[in-house]
């Protein structure tokens, strides 16, 4: 079968997205069973992998043809999951685990169509949409007043981040088996993959080349 350049170059970032978000999940994983707290900007990785599935969402009709798409949504929440689960083992600090659970639960919407367009990622889903449901019933429950009938009112960030942060004390996540076990990667598995990425490569810097 022939490919374009342009599926090429889909199947080319399709493969490494899986193999950065498998990586990611190695390094976390050591993390948590080292309980090494690193010092690192935790904010921005959470922001690129939820617009990752924002973008999976979005784009779902043209990317559903991509080999390999199941892994790699189930590889985004698989990352997300451990996260949400083992966070406060290796993350620095509270705020950056606040700032996780705030983060999922903004994304709540895209998660539910996440899910719905990839239900190769039911497993691990399970855990930030647990999240997302469990802050949606307080922050509701809150807006309400606590009583029935009460008008709802908006909610300040501050005081969204102050119930975010109690509300640790009432979540309950399920537990998935084997999120942070691997197994050896084999070369042969990839071979060919790289090989057709580096034709593509090749393909694209002649066409530079040729360019006046």
């Amino acid at each position: 079968m022939c490919m374009t350049p342009a599926t090429l170059a889909l199947l080319t970032v399709n493969t490494a997205s899986r193999l950065i978000l498998s990586i990611l999940l190695r390094i976390i994983s050591h993390l948590d069973k080292s309980r090494t707290r690193l010092s690192y900007n935790y904010s921005h990785l959470w922001r690129s992998i939820l617009l990752l599935v924002r973008f999976l969402v979005t784009q779902a009709s043209a990317l559903r043809h991509l080999a390999g798409l199941p892994d790699l949504a189930a590889q985004l929440t698989a990352v997300l999951a451990f996260a949400l689960t083992a966070g406060t083992a290796f993350l620095p600090n509270a705020n950056a685990y606040d700032d996780l659970v705030y983060k999922v639960f903004e994304a709540g919407d895209v998660l539910l169509r996440f899910g719905a367009e990839y239900p190769s990622a039911a497993d691990t889903l399970v855990v930030p949409l647990k999240v997302y449901e469990h802050y949606h019933a307080l922050l509701q429950k809150h807006q309400e007043g606590g009583s029935r009938g009460a008008a709802a009112r908006a909610l300040a960030p501050r005081e969204i981040n102050r119930i975010i942060r109690t509300g640790h004390e009432s979540l309950e996540l399920p537990t998935i088996g084997g999120l942070g076990k691997w197994d050896k990667t084999r070369e042969a598995e990839w071979r060919n993959l790289l090989k057709k990425a580096a034709r593509a490569v090749g393909v694209d810097v002649r066409r530079l080349a040729t360019v006046k």
